[in-house]
């Protein structure tokens, strides 16, 4: 056999091998394809495939007897079918890729949709929880209720020995009555110790000044923890606001009557310069890490898994971690939290507290109140080793619009993409903020305020317990 020959038989396998290829490729697609409405075309498409797998059988084995004189007429066939082969697979081709081009289209159309349904969701949710938050039914209740319970302490003290005073000056009275109008006034003196009167007097008049006092501080700590008489961005001390907050808080630091010890507190306070905000909302930022803190103190699951010498210790410190940015730290020795919790900890409606005990709202709301001032919040726990929140707060806009810091006070911690509560921990907690309607209403019932006084509250060293 001529060499031009075995080169054309080899041609000839060489395409009837991909052909078959490409014929096995076509039955996968129409077995993918289903009941779609071009599979027909496919079909035609495969079985011209076949043919032309007959073709080069034929072609092969003409050339192999040397039957040549038939070959231009196979060649025909050859070229009519090819031709009738590219001619279907453009149509096809053009078809699946103006599918494709379609189905392209409404997946963005259906995303764009889907992304701006989840948007409407997320305000949704956003303007439900404000609205809730307005409302604040529950958190009002529970402020008056401590509030309360520290105003009829000191108007019992001022109550009580106001009776004994009374009786005291009546007695009193009546004596020097009797001096004036009788000649012997002797008797009349006998059944009234006057020494011991003049003594208890100044004592009686002591207590009702304490009590005096601790009504002033708790009205100038309620003053400065609600901001009354601001609005919009000021300039005030961090310090200050956790003060006033820990003054509201303080008789949830005590014992009680059923064996729990009085939780300690400890702080220690850097150096920080005075920043710009809105103090109403840090200072409920505050109260709302505070009273989770207590509370979780506070829990039954701590008591029975902690060692019961182990203090209950909350400490609050600040820092100025970096130019620009200060970083406020309350950490208690609780019993930690699970990274399941954590990863719950800011969304809303989040709670581990039992049915009545919380909205699960204050987290997710602090955690807004910060953000909306630039910063963030970051947390550090693990199961039974207690929890750290740190809120991280930029002095001024301007050190806003840097790069915000990895951790506030410790460098070993990266800041997470969600934020991370631990069994006790709410996402609410028992104030929220006051809309300026109402803050308006109660301005103007306002009874007259009382010069500001000193909070009553030691200034502390670094890291001194109070």
């Amino acid at each position: 056999m001529a060499p031009l020959n075995v080169m054309c038989l080899m041609m000839i396998a060489l395409g009837a091998c991909i052909i078959g290829s490409s014929s096995i490729k076509t039955w996968q697609i129409i077995k993918l394809l289903g009941t779609s409405k071009s599979l027909w075309k496919w079909h035609v498409l495969y079985g011209l495939k076949i043919s032309f797998l007959g073709g080069y059988a034929l072609a092969f084995g003409l050339l192999l007897h040397e039957q040549a004189h038939w070959l231009g007429l196979l060649t025909s066939v050859v070229f009519f079918l090819g031709a009738l082969f590219v001619l279907l697979s453009v149509s096809v081709f053009y078809q699946t890729l103006e599918a494709l081009m379609l189905a392209q289209a409404n997946y963005v159309s259906e995303q764009a949709r889907a992304e701006e349904a989840l948007e409407s969701l997320y305000h949704l949710k956003q303007n439900q929880m404000e609205r809730i938050h307005y409302e604040k039914m529950l958190g009002i209740q529970q402020l008056v209720a401590g509030i309360a319970h520290e105003f009829n302490n000191s108007i019992n003290i001022i109550h009580g020995n106001l009776e004994h005073l009374e009786g005291h000056i009546a007695d009193v009275l009546k004596a020097v009555n009797y001096y004036k109008h009788m000649p012997s006034h002797t008797l009349a003196l006998e059944g009234i110790d006057l020494a011991f009167i003049n003594v208890d007097i100044l004592n009686i008049i002591g207590s009702i000044r304490h009590g005096s006092v601790r009504t002033q501080n708790l009205v100038a700590a309620l003053k400065d923890f609600s901001r009354l008489d601001e609005s919009g961005q000021k300039v005030v001390s961090l310090h200050q606001g956790l003060e006033s907050t820990m003054t509201l808080i303080s008789s949830q630091l005590q014992a009680d009557g059923n064996g729990k010890p009085a939780i300690e507190v400890v702080r220690d306070y850097g150096e920080i310069p005075p920043i710009n905000c809105e103090p109403a909302a840090i200072n409920q930022v505050f109260m709302h890490l505070l009273t989770n803190a207590i509370d979780s103190l506070k829990t039954n699951a701590f008591i029975a898994s902690q060692d019961p010498d182990q203090p209950k210790r909350l400490t609050l410190r600040t820092r100025l971690v970096q130019e620009g940015w200060v970083s406020i730290q309350i950490a208690d020795t609780g019993c930690g939290m699970t990274s399941a919790t954590q990863a719950l900890m800011f969304d809303p409606f989040f709670t581990t507290k039992p049915v009545g005990h919380g909205t699960g709202l204050g987290l997710a709301i602090s955690y807004q109140i910060v953000r909306r001032h630039g910063g963030f919040i970051q947390c550090q726990s693990a199961l039974g080793q207690g929890t750290t929140i740190t809120v991280n707060l930029p002095i001024n806009r301007t050190a806003a619009a840097r790069v915000s810091p990895r951790i506030g006070l410790s460098r070993s911690a990266e800041a997470p993409t969600h934020p991370p509560v631990e069994p006790g921990w709410d996402n609410s907690s028992s104030f929220i903020t006051i809309p300026d309607s109402t803050i308006q209403d109660l301005r103007h019932n306002a009874v007259p305020p009382f010069s500001k006084p000193q909070l009553g509250l030691r200034e502390t060293r670094k890291g001194r317990t109070v």
